[in-house]
Order: structure tokens, then sequence, then C-alpha cells
């Protein structure tokens, strides 16, 4: 937007704060909010031979999480953040009760079966060439990253970690192929 409206002239913060940051985030967070009480009412408060929280179907929260995405996507707002706020809102209905342990479990199955549903659409987009743009330079670039950048910012964490007093040691990975010996991961051990 800011390039737009360079290229035009056109002044461009009043419409950036008034609709990108007062409408979307604060309609995205009221919406989710309202729909994550709607949601928590149905399902714990109103009289007992109806409640959605008696019939155990714990994909009430996905239920909540569509309807609340969709309904602020229509009013142009971040349903991405409404969704979150939904969630939260919902969950604090009624903390205590057990079907939100119900719910919770649920959706992470769902979440489950979705990533592995990513992966293989993933792995399809590999096989049919989603990488062959890609030059040298873009290799050397991502392995320097995974295999010098990102070992060395663990090791200054462990440096900081160690200096605040705890006890941490590095993770190595034996490749039993090559035998080389990656590090993998940090393993912190607080006293």
């Amino acid at each position: 937007m800011l390039t737009l409206s360079a290229a035009t002239g056109e002044p461009w913060l009043a419409k950036w704060v008034g609709y990108n940051v007062l409408w979307e985030i604060g309609a995205g967070v009221a919406g989710g909010w309202l729909i994550g009480k709607a949601f928590g009412w149905l399902t714990f408060h109103v009289p007992a031979e109806t409640k959605l929280a008696a019939t155990g179907d714990g994909l009430i929260a996905i239920a909540a999480a569509f309807v609340s995405y969709g309904v602020t996507e229509i009013i142009h707002c971040y349903g991405f953040l409404a969704v979150f706020v939904t969630a939260l809102t919902l969950r604090r209905s009624h903390r205590d009760h057990d079907f939100n342990h119900q719910m919770h479990s649920i959706t992470e199955q769902v979440e489950r079966i979705a990533m592995m549903v990513m992966l293989l659409l993933f792995g399809g987009a590999l096989v049919s060439g989603l990488l062959r743009p890609l030059g040298w330079a873009d290799v050397v670039a991502a392995a320097a990253i995974i295999l010098v950048v990102r070992p060395l910012a663990g090791l200054v964490g462990l440096t900081r970690l160690k200096a605040d007093g705890g006890e941490a040691h590095p993770c190595l990975l034996w490749h039993p192929g090559r035998g080389i010996v990656l590090l993998s991961r940090l393993c912190v051990q607080p006293r």
C-alpha cells in the first residue's frame, strides 16, 4: 500500500491507521471475542438438556474456528486473529470443565491429519519440480544457515545459559552412513 500511495501521491497514513490498524485488528479481536462468547454460552451455559458439552462432540472447537474465520473475513478484518481470540474466549468460558480436554484432543488429532496432508502435498510439489528454479547460490545459502548459523546461534545460547548458572550440553547426531557428527539441537538442563 505504501508503494502504491507513493506512486500516486495519495495520503496513506490516515487510511492505514483507520482501516488496516483500527478496523481490521479491532474488528478481528471484537468478532473473535463475540463468536467465542456465543460458542461458550451455547456449549456450557444453555439449559442442561441442550448443552453442546453434553454431546461429547469435541469438533465444536473446530466449528468455532471456521465460523470465526469466515465471519470476520466476510467483514474484511483479520480472520486469523479472530480465530485466536475465539479460542481464548471459548476456553475461558468454562475453564475447569472436562469437555475442554475433549475439544483439545480432537483439535490435536485434526491438526495431525492436516499436517500429514500438507506434508504429502509438499512432497508431491517437490517431486513435481518445486525446487527446480533454485540455483547453487540458494543451496549454499540454505546450507550455511542450517549447518553454520543455526549451530553458532545455539552455542551462543549455551554460553549465555552457562553464564546464568544453568547446565547445558549440545546433543550430537551421528550419521551412520557418513560418519559425520552434526549439531542437531541443544539440550538444556537447568540446575
